[in-house]
């Protein structure tokens, strides 16, 4: 995260909120988006329901989505208290509640949710009330003062049987979960200047609003190319007694770039290839709803909706035709499928596969032929054991075991030559998003800048009646490996997408921009160079077709779920890396 000095405070929540909110459109985390101050008074608005089960701390209510609930609401449950008598009939008119308990729902389905009991007097029972924010306390924090003004009748009229209080000499920052229950706080709202957000008593975020924004950028009329500056510096070549250069680190290698084409939709994953052997490229994408082949700047050729158990993570393209695509059952296990487009047709040859799926590039020759099975674990869901595969219809072959480096993960991973001693390391993103590289199970090196990232991941785990998960399995961008400069030293070329606030909420990584890297071998050992420069988009996708590396970058507006994907064509160049000969030492 950059320093206090040169975040404002109003940066620092502007971007949280961002951060947060776009996750969560790909996650499915329950986070709110209010379109409308219509929205925001439903999302608060009391809602009466009935204790339908108990088990421990976790009761069900008959209560779910089709009636506004959403995870992370807050429920009191009552007993009947006293009697209420006419003073003049004598006769029983009702009865006071009493609250016992409190619960945070952790899931939400059609017709009920699940809810975990935060705090109880005693025990609760079946055929109990429950009602949604009612008799309890909320903090309202406006940063700047007056943030919420637009909101506030709106606020007070919907959480009328809550008590809605301000603190004006209390700011976000220096919040804490023992103030919270000092104070006997159950809620708290913090409003800035885009939106507001919602936090439980132990500042975990619950939902996020946002106020009426700007719609997405206007599609340009004509291709747009990113030209560098006048006058900026470029990396002289190698020449002299200092043949290298520190600008490398900091200037791309190929700042400029075409917009080849732009799809309405957001993109979670994209490669090319000559899928039916015609000598001219196919595209393949993936979007949340479905996986796609079309012509290059042509039409749609085929499609493919998963329909069944699990959620498509992402996909693999090999040769002739084969594509891997893994689908996860969360908490359960792998259910991955190999699909064959062949003549116009994008079939399923094989289905319910208990592992990882990945295509590699074994051979050098720049066409991934060799396919991988990493098996699932419940737990780590990485499991230590990887299988060379042979792909069939109805059927795979196992061939041999694949010997890795401990931590290996197929997804984000590549094999290559990078320093020309012809033999082949293993690369692999770690568990911190660090790239690693292993030769003959020796570690040789470990980045210092994070890598990979992705805006869609599904959350994964154990499945509990809590419906916590602390992974998550993210739709990474398969490297790429070439021999860029011709110095039979391979380069790795893969993404980095930045985030400000991985590190806040690791669980929640928001991505805002991204750039191409390529890890290269130099003087120095390895290192990584940037190829593209920072992209104004999460890159969600790589290819190269020719002379020519393809990136998709997504864009849109976080809030809604509307977005568009950009395909864009750049020059394919070798990063700087001073004299071609290899260099000695490590």
């Amino acid at each position: 995260m950059k320093s206090n000095s040169a975040v404002t405070v109003r940066s620092f929540m502007y971007r949280t909120l961002l951060s947060v909110v776009l996750v969560v459109l790909f996650l499915g985390t329950g986070v709110s988006l209010a379109r409308s101050l219509d929205d925001l008074a439903a999302g608060f608005s009391p809602v009466s329901a009935l204790v339908i089960n108990v088990e421990g701390d976790t009761v069900l209510i008959d209560k779910g989505v089709r009636d506004g609930i959403h995870r992370g609401d807050l429920f009191t449950i009552y007993r009947e208290g006293k009697k209420i008598i006419h003073p003049v009939t004598k006769q029983e008119i009702g009865r006071l509640k009493e609250p016992i308990a409190k619960a945070e729902a952790v899931r939400v389905e059609e017709t009920f949710s699940v809810l975990h009991l935060v705090s109880k007097k005693e025990t609760v029972k079946v055929g109990q009330p429950a009602v949604r924010f009612a008799d309890i306390k909320v903090l309202l924090l406006e940063e700047p003062p007056g943030a919420a003004q637009k909101v506030l009748p709106s606020l007070r009229s919907a959480l009328a049987e809550a008590e809605l209080v301000t603190s004006p000499g209390v700011s976000w920052r220096e919040l804490n979960p023992t103030f919270l229950s000092r104070e006997g706080i159950d809620l708290v709202l913090v409003a800035d200047e885009n939106g507001l957000r919602v936090y439980n008593a132990n500042l975990e975020l619950l939902q996020a609003y946002t106020w009426p924004v700007t719609g997405l950028p206007s599609r340009p009329s004509a291709p747009v190319t990113s030209l560098p500056a006048q006058g900026q510096l470029r990396p002289s070549g190698p020449s002299g007694p200092y043949p290298y250069s520190t600008l490398r680190y900091q200037l791309p290698a190929a700042p400029q770039f075409r917009r080849v084409a732009r799809l309405p939709a957001v993109v979670t994953d994209f490669e090319m290839g000559d899928l039916d052997a015609d000598g001219r490229p196919e595209v393949v994408y993936m979007t949340p709803q479905g996986l796609y082949v079309s012509q290059f700047g042509g039409r749609l050729l085929a499609s493919y909706r998963h329909t069944g158990f699990g959620k498509m993570v992402n996909f693999s393209l090999g040769p002739d035709g084969w594509i891997a695509l893994n689908i996860y059952v969360p908490g359960e296990a792998m259910r991955s499928r190999l699909l064959r487009y062949q003549r116009g047709r994008l079939e399923t040859a094989v289905s319910d596969i208990n592992f990882f799926l990945a295509f590699f590039d074994l051979n050098g020759d720049g066409l991934k032929e060799t396919l991988l099975g990493q098996t699932y674990d419940r737990q780590s869901l990485f499991g230590p054991t990887i299988y060379r595969l042979k792909p069939a219809w109805d059927k795979i072959s196992y061939l041999e075991t694949e010997r890795v480096p401990g931590g290996f993960r197929v997804l984000l991973a590549a094999f290559a030559d990078i320093n020309g001693n012809r033999v082949k390391e293993a690369c692999f993103m770690d568990l911190g998003h660090k790239l690693r590289v292993y030769e003959r199970g020796r570690r040789l090196w470990t980045s210092t800048t994070k890598v990979g990232g992705s805006i869609y991941a599904l959350a994964a785990g154990p499945k509990t009646m809590k419906a916590v998960y602390k992974k998550t399995i993210s739709a990474e961008v398969e490297p790429l490996v070439r021999d860029l400069n011709g110095d039979g030293r391979q380069e790795v070329i893969l993404v980095r997408n930045i985030s400000s606030h991985r590190d806040i909420l690791p669980n929640l990584p928001a991505y805002e921009s991204g750039e191409v890297l390529a890890l290269i071998y130099s003087a120095t050992g390895y290192e990584l160079i940037p190829l593209t420069g920072k992209l104004e988009g999460p890159v969600q996708g790589l290819a190269i077709w020719g002379k020519e590396l393809y990136c998709v970058v997504v864009k849109g507006n976080p809030f809604t779920q509307e977005g568009e994907s950009y395909l864009l064509a750049f020059p394919l160049v070798a990063p700087a890396a001073g004299p071609s000969q290899n260099p000695g030492g490590r």
